[in-house]
């Protein structure tokens, strides 16, 4: 990394340059001189800044990015990618996270970096434009990239990270109308949910609600009410229950639906109307 001033120093001066966070070199210079730095960064990827200080004052006067074919480089790149998904360049993010999840295929295709490159992916395919008739291709390659994800948890024994991302999953599928993949996912999350491999946390009722839910749509009305009875019995002051109960209420209306249908197929042709 090379540093170097236009103008001479008023007074003696320090310039230190970090690497990662962490000091690199520091050097001093007498007023009078013009300051220049020429040091050989380390072979690894990372953010180098330089930090000009006068009287204690510190004053950035420049930084640079190294990338390699490690990890972290792949990091960097996330991070570029990031930085134009927040500007809503999702074509750019997404074109620099492929970049990013490509090197990790390569050198660490089991890392949990991997599973966060390929869940930025989902996420740039939902946010990007497309055509109507592109739309279900857009979001099956989505779905596509999140099931990579999930098999990267799974392989790496990340259950906590598996458990929740197969229940957001799970709405993705009901949100586009593929139930029985919706109910599939949540179970799994759920049977995750219950096992001793995930550490309980303020988001973990949320397993029991959508496993309930989504087997409510699919008319599975008896495993709904064993998962709703099991979930308000396992977590009695979580004021998340009330999206529970609400699941209830669903499984309740749609008894109710189907003993009206039965009733109204009892009555002879006849008879009063059920009203």
């Amino acid at each position: 990394m090379r540093v170097e001033l236009f103008d001479p120093l008023q007074i003696d001066a320090k310039i230190r340059v970090t690497y990662n966070g962490k000091e690199l070199h520091t050097q001093d210079f007498a007023a009078g001189t013009i300051p220049k730095i020429d040091i050989q960064t380390p072979r690894e990827s990372g953010r180098a800044v330089a930090t000009l200080i006068v009287d204690d004052v510190e004053t950035p006067i420049g930084q640079a990015v190294y990338t390699f074919k490690d990890v972290a480089g792949a990091k960097l790149m996330l991070e570029d990618a990031d930085a134009l998904y927040k500007k809503s360049d999702f074509r750019g993010a997404y074109s620099r996270g492929r970049d990013a999840v490509i090197l990790l295929e390569n050198i660490a295709p089991d890392s949990n970096e991997m599973a966060e490159g390929y869940l930025f992916l989902v996420f740039c395919c939902f946010s990007m434009k497309s055509r109507p008739a592109n739309r279900a291709a857009t979001r099956q390659e989505a779905l596509d990239w999140y099931q990579k994800a999930l098999a990267v948890w799974e392989r790496n024994g990340n259950f906590d990270a598996l458990c929740g991302n197969l229940t957001n999953v799970a709405a993705m599928y009901f949100r586009f109308g593929d139930l029985k993949a919706a109910v599939d996912h949540s179970e799994r999350g759920l049977k995750l949910a219950k096992s001793k491999k995930v550490k309980p946390n303020a988001e973990s009722l949320h397993a029991w609600t959508h496993a309930a839910s989504y087997n409510c749509s699919a008319g599975n009305l008896d495993r709904a009410e064993r998962i709703i009875k099991d979930g308000l019995k396992r977590f009695p002051d979580d004021p998340n229950r009330a999206y529970l109960l609400s699941t209830q209420a669903d499984v309740l209306e749609a008894r109710a639906k189907l003993l009206r249908e039965q009733a109204q197929a009892m009555l002879p042709p006849e008879a009063c109307s059920l009203g």
